[in-house]
């Protein structure tokens, strides 16, 4: 399992490293381990958005897709000015803050769209991991990546890949002890342009056919994320977990049950029928 390091702030911050543009606004700081983070606070002990986040990083490791490392930042007093941005409170940063890790070579996957065609079917070939990352979408019921909204950055630092980013509105469940929010097609990363640019229509039918292994694949993948559960919540800040104090029960008996695992799938398959045809 990915064991993060805890980090600290190691220079002020400034207005300009606030990303004004998204609901978050996280804040892109130097850390401890002189690499840039992007920083989300933890607003108020009710904010679980850090929680989520937390646990859909974990939980994209363990699935072995790529996102950008993560760990946990402390924003030391001394770094925040007087002032310093006016969606921001001396109080947010008393708790720490989740950070993802800055990708310097990574840009907006709706970009991709916008180069030339040969350049794009060259990279058909990592289609496979939109695949299972629109399938982890249902399973978390994130429904904040999708053809409106992507949530995706991709790379080709080193090889071609997709980033996940920004969870924290998935895990309806934890919000209310309520059963998982069923997702529909047009709130999947399958019903998009940029998944019928990178996915082909062989994979998706491939797909479809083996479902008896990729069923028992995905199972395994959410077996992964149980059996680790205890250690990852064990790892968050205190701070954080005050914030969910019944989450591994709540976890347990909503997104791990058998139902909800069976529903998962179903639904995914269905998507990916309707994908295939387009």
């Amino acid at each position: 399992m990915y064991i993060p390091p805890t980090l600290t702030s190691i220079e002020e911050l400034r207005p300009a490293d606030v990303v004004a543009d998204t609901l978050t606004k996280p804040i892109r700081l130097l850390a401890s381990d002189f690499n840039d983070y992007y920083v989300k606070v933890q607003r108020s002990q009710q904010d679980a958005g850090v929680v989520k986040e937390w646990l859909a990083a974990h939980f994209l490791k363990l699935w072995e897709l790529p996102v950008p490392d993560f760990t946990v930042v402390q924003i030391l007093p001394e770094h925040v000015p007087v002032g310093f941005h006016p969606d921001y409170q001396p109080y947010h940063f008393d708790r720490p803050a989740f950070a993802s890790r800055a990708e310097e070579n990574a840009l907006e996957v709706s970009k991709l769209l916008e180069t030339p065609n040969d350049y794009q079917r060259n990279l058909s070939g990592i289609g496979g991991e939109l695949i299972w990352l629109a399938l982890f979408d249902v399973w978390i019921s994130n429904n904040d990546r999708h053809a409106n909204h992507y949530n995706l950055m991709y790379s080709a630092a080193e090889a071609p890949k997709f980033l996940p980013i920004d969870h924290g509105l998935t895990l309806d469940s934890i919000d209310y002890g309520n059963d998982p929010e069923r997702q529909t097609e047009n709130d999947n990363l399958s019903d998009s342009p940029v998944f019928d640019r990178f996915v082909t229509r062989k994979e998706m039918v491939d797909f479809g056919h083996g479902a008896a292994e990729r069923r028992a694949l995905f199972r395994e993948k959410a077996e992964a994320c149980k059996t680790n559960l205890k250690d990852i919540i064990a790892q968050m800040p205190e701070a954080w977990q005050l914030a969910k104090p019944t989450l591994h029960h709540d976890l347990q008996s909503t997104i791990f049950s058998d139902q909800w695992l069976a529903t998962t799938w179903e639904t995914y398959l269905g998507f990916l029928e309707s994908a295939a045809r387009r």
